[in-house]
């Protein structure tokens, strides 16, 4: 019969531990490439219909609106304000 140290059984599971974490880093890292892939895809899609974005704003404010009752600062654009200015005159 031959025994194994104490030791190694604990060296075996360090091993298998390490490479357990090894794999979860590397899954880790695909998840986060596939993560950041989204994000530019729809900047490419909206970068081709600005009213695109405009919408997805809209979206995210009546989102944050709906949930609770808070006051929502909205940046306006100079050009918007000189658009809106030549049509009340």
């Amino acid at each position: 019969m031959v025994e194994e140290p104490v030791a190694a059984g604990g060296v075996l599971a360090s091993a298998g531990a390490v490479y357990a974490m090894a794999g979860a880093r590397v899954i880790n890292a695909d998840a986060d490439l596939q993560a950041s892939k989204k994000p530019a895809e729809a900047a490419r899609q909206m970068s081709d219909a600005p009213v695109a974005l405009q919408l997805r704003l809209l979206q995210t404010v009546m989102a944050v609106a709906a949930q609770q009752k808070s006051t929502l600062m909205l940046p306006i654009s100079v050009d918007l304000l000189r658009f809106l200015e030549k049509g009340a005159q």
